[in-house]
């Protein structure tokens, strides 16, 4: 039995009460109807989530209003590249409702009442039920807008019934699929501990390979390919589905592929969600730092404690290196110092939810990328975004909260180190694994992008060090703006990200000084006519102009580093908890 305090179900078949079904709509009801309060609780949130559904719907009126009046078709035929888009947003449901899951929704609220009162069965299938109902409650607007202007077009009132079923049934299909991945990767997380103890690392390329396929999906063209060439997909066919008694033209075995494959998705995902629902909940989850390696080092005196070493005779140091390994720091480093990067690093890395402000670089990237038109100008332009974006992230990620991060042992953290010592911890992982990742990160995308070698390194360079730079800055900024309180994430309301003020100052100050700097580095055609224009006002040849601004800014950035350290040290040297 786990710590949740429920029964250990049978190894064979799991039972479930009579009556499962009409608790299981109980329970994805009453989820449902929680979730809304919680957001209704959130005035912010709450004015983006009904922006977020109403824009979309606007803009399908105003476009199916004026669109409307030119149809003159008697039945419209399903295009593969119809097939293909159902095929993508099938498949981004899926992937959000996993990643829902892992992140926000591994357990269900009140597990230990719940599991006592419930089967597992009627459970999981309601909370799935919960969810689906979220994405209908973001889905219908737009869908009934399109679908009653097509009924109006086409002359069919039998759309307004055909459709609605086949969204439903769609998204039904798709949260059974995303919630049986999600409980798998929790059930690993659950029970590996390298998965655990590497979660982070694990889970940030598959976020941004889904990502990224999700929007190659939305511009094709950009890698070369064509969403036709995704028709073949199963759950394309739903487009196909519309077609029964409408003047949707499509494929009458697809049709019929899509709807046994969407019930045998219900029936058998249904099933298999129970049972893994059933092994992580009732299954004691492993503890990653209990390794055998950890248990030795922990039972074995350390280096420090025999010789009284740098470690200062304690085994709990050597525990501290190993959670972060196999990131370490330089042994010259002070011990202080170094405790303080080692527990930074290792926030970031257990709690990956408290960076999620760096997505917002994520969706800058593919906006701008979706507008080249063509690989060869996403080629060319990513480095670009590196050398501006890359040196934000980086040096944000672990400085822009440092004294909201220590929560409550800040005390304790400020008289066992010195502000000097302290900034400087916060300031190492940008510093000795930041600044390289840039510059390798930039080097391999401006090589790929075909840029000659003096440039591509000059722009990894650029890269390297508006790093080191953003770094002491995000600090400054970090101990005048910073956050105590949690926000809520999901049920989690222990999440602590920077403050949004300190992100956008941040990212002003460091994106636009670095933007310039790769663009006057790399010297694109519109670059090298701004500065021609300007030389010639100016009366300055335009290689003497553009290596004039690249000194300023360079000093400007050295000053700027400079300043932000002594800036944090002595903030944090005046600072008085509260």
């Amino acid at each position: 039995m786990s710590e949740s305090g429920g029964r250990a179900p049978d190894s064979g078949a799991v039972a479930s009460e009579p009556g499962w079904a009409s608790n299981a709509v109980r329970v994805g009801r009453f989820e449902f109807w929680r979730s809304v309060r919680g957001l209704r609780e959130s005035t912010g949130r709450f004015v983006l989530t009904v922006l977020g559904t109403l824009f979309p719907t606007a803009m399908f009126l105003l476009l199916g209003a004026l669109l409307v009046g030119s149809v003159s078709v008697d039945s419209v035929p399903v295009s593969d590249a119809a097939r293909g888009g159902v095929a993508m947003f099938w498949s981004f449901v899926v992937f959000l409702v996993a990643q829902r899951v892992v992140s926000t929704r591994p357990r269900p609220e009140a597990e230990s009442l719940l599991l006592t009162a419930a089967s597992t069965r009627s459970v999981v299938l309601g909370l799935a039920l919960a969810e689906t109902l979220r994405v209908l409650s973001y889905a219908t607007p737009p869908v009934l807008v399109v679908t009653a202007l097509s009924a109006y077009a086409l002359g069919s009132f039998a759309l307004l019934v055909v459709v609605p079923l086949v969204v439903l049934l769609a998204v039904l299909s798709a949260v059974v699929a995303g919630s049986l991945v999600g409980y798998g990767v929790a059930l690993l997380l659950a029970t590996s501990p390298f998965v655990a103890r590497h979660k982070t690392a694990l889970g940030v390329p598959v976020v941004i390979v889904a990502m990224g396929a999700f929007f190659a999906f939305q511009a094709p063209e950009l890698v070369g390919l064509d969403r036709a060439a995704f028709a073949w997909l199963p759950m394309g066919w739903f487009a196909d589905l519309t077609g029964v008694a409408t003047p949707v033209t499509g494929s009458p075995p697809r049709a019929a592929g899509a709807f046994v494959g969407a019930v045998g998705v219900l029936v058998v995902g249904g099933a298999l969600l129970e049972r893994e629902a059933s092994a992580l909940w009732f299954e004691a989850a492993v503890d990653p730092s209990a390794t055998g390696d950890d248990a030795a080092s922990a039972s074995a005196p350390s280096p420090g404690a025999v010789t009284g070493g740098s470690d200062g005779g304690s085994s709990a140091w050597s525990g501290l290196s190993a959670a972060v390994s196999p990131f370490a720091f330089p042994a010259r480093v002070d011990l202080p110092t170094r405790r303080v990067a080692e527990m930074t690093l290792l926030r970031a890395r257990r709690d990956p939810r408290r960076l999620t402000f760096l997505l917002t670089p994520l969706f800058v990237f593919a906006g701008t990328l979706a507008g080249t038109g063509s690989l060869s100008n996403v080629l060319s332009t990513l480095p670009l975004l590196c050398a501006a974006f890359l040196p934000w992230g980086l040096g944000a990620a672990t400085t822009l909260n440092p004294l909201g991060d220590e929560g409550n042992v800040l005390p304790i953290t400020l008289v066992a180190a010195t502000p000097r010592q302290f900034v400087r911890g916060v300031l190492l992982p940008g510093v000795v694994y930041g600044a390289p990742i840039a510059v390798v990160l930039t080097g391999v995308a401006a090589v790929a992008g075909g840029r000659a070698l003096p440039v591509a390194a000059g722009l990894a360079v650029s890269a390297g060090f508006v790093t080191l730079v953003a770094a002491p800055a995000g600090a400054a900024v970090g101990v005048y703006l910073p956050r105590f309180s949690a926000v809520s994430v999901g049920r989690s309301g222990d999440v602590l990200p920077p403050r949004t003020l300190a992100v956008l100052a941040h990212g002003v100050a460091v994106v636009v000084p670095s933007g310039l700097l790769a663009l006057l580095v790399a010297a694109p055609a519109p670059a090298s006519g701004v500065v021609a224009a300007v030389s010639g006002v100016a009366g300055v040849p335009p290689a003497t102009l553009r290596a004039s601004v690249v000194s300023l800014l360079v000093l400007a950035g050295v000053l700027v580093a400079l300043t932000g350290y002594r800036t944090a040290i002595h903030r944090v040297r005046s600072y008085e908890p509260t």
